[in-house]
């Protein structure tokens, strides 16, 4: 003959003991930031030799700058197609200081992104980087300051090439060429000015080319 029973004591007994599954939290996704990178020159022509610095900003969709990631200054030379990093900040806003055109040259700034070290929710930086802007370089004359013989030199690379003299009775216009002179292979020139009567203005010039711009400087005589 079947029976049967309901067990309660067993029933009980098994729903008690059973351990419930814990629920994690869920985590707290991680954001990407986009970031604005504008670099911006001290000067925008410098002579020969001379530096600029390189003003940065990184900002972000946050509000605020980033503090992780690098920036990294990218030059390319006049006449060349290609970018060549020349300076790398670990600080992603600090300026580029002292920095040294060896000839006219375009620049701009990359910023790389970056992740925040917070294990709990470390945001991220895209990477940006600046419009390209450029520094143009002067050839450099030296010369007297005083006297009638002109003589000095012009650099840099400027081998067997034409010195234009220009002179007048007034500052501000009227020049005329008075004579042409070449440099040595070494770029220097030498020019005995003549002693007109009188006071006189005179612009020695040389001309630019795709690397350099043209340069000249003002000189006055005076006889009496």
């Amino acid at each position: 003959m079947r029976t049967s029973r309901l067990v309660t004591g067993v029933v009980a007994a098994s729903l008690l003991g059973a351990t419930p599954l814990a629920l994690a939290a869920p985590a707290e996704a991680r954001e990407t930031w986009s970031t604005t990178t504008t670099a911006e020159p001290s000067a925008d022509l410098v002579e020969f030799g001379e530096q600029v610095d390189i003003g940065l900003e990184v900002d972000s969709a946050t509000g605020s700058s980033p503090v992780v990631g690098t920036s990294t200054l990218y030059a390319r030379r006049a006449g060349t197609a290609d970018w060549v990093a020349v300076a790398t900040n670990s600080s992603p806003g600090a300026d580029f200081l002292d920095v040294a055109p060896r000839m006219t040259t375009t620049y701009k700034v990359v910023y790389g992104g970056g992740t925040e070290s917070d294990t709990v929710k470390g945001d991220r930086y895209a990477s940006s980087e600046s419009a390209p802007f450029t520094v143009a370089v002067k050839r450099r004359i030296t010369h007297p300051s005083a006297g009638f013989v002109l003589e000095g030199r012009v650099t840099p690379r400027y081998r067997r090439k034409p010195v234009r003299i220009r002179a007048s009775r007034d500052q501000e216009t009227g020049y005329e060429l008075v004579r042409v002179v070449r440099t040595d292979r070494r770029g220097r020139y030498s020019f005995r000015l003549p002693q007109r009567s009188g006071t006189w203005y005179w612009i020695i010039s040389v001309r630019g080319d795709k690397r350099f711009r043209g340069a000249a400087f003002g000189y006055e005589t005076s006889v009496f």
